[in-house]
């Protein structure tokens, strides 16, 4: 039997905010011609790490790992 992958990346989900400000800039330029595709919102994030086609068990360990690692809010103005 084929063991079961799971397509896994690492991330940071964006506060509401910045979700419903990329709505607002998604809306204003779905019209106008270009090459590419607007992100779902509920799909937005940053990725930091791409793991690719990883294990149950490699994610187990990777969750772990990622439990473990505390850091102060990220507050990113412009």
């Amino acid at each position: 039997m084929k063991e079961q992958k799971t397509r896994t990346f690492i991330c940071i989900d964006f506060p509401h905010e910045v979700i419903k400000e990329a709505a607002r800039l998604q809306n204003l330029i779905q019209n106008i011609p270009f090459t590419g595709k607007l992100t779902e919102l509920e799909n937005l994030h940053l990725t930091l790490k791409f793991l690719g086609e990883i294990s149950n068990e490699t994610l187990e360990n990777v969750n772990y790992a990622l439990t473990g690692i505390k850091f102060p809010v990220l507050n990113l103005n412009s």
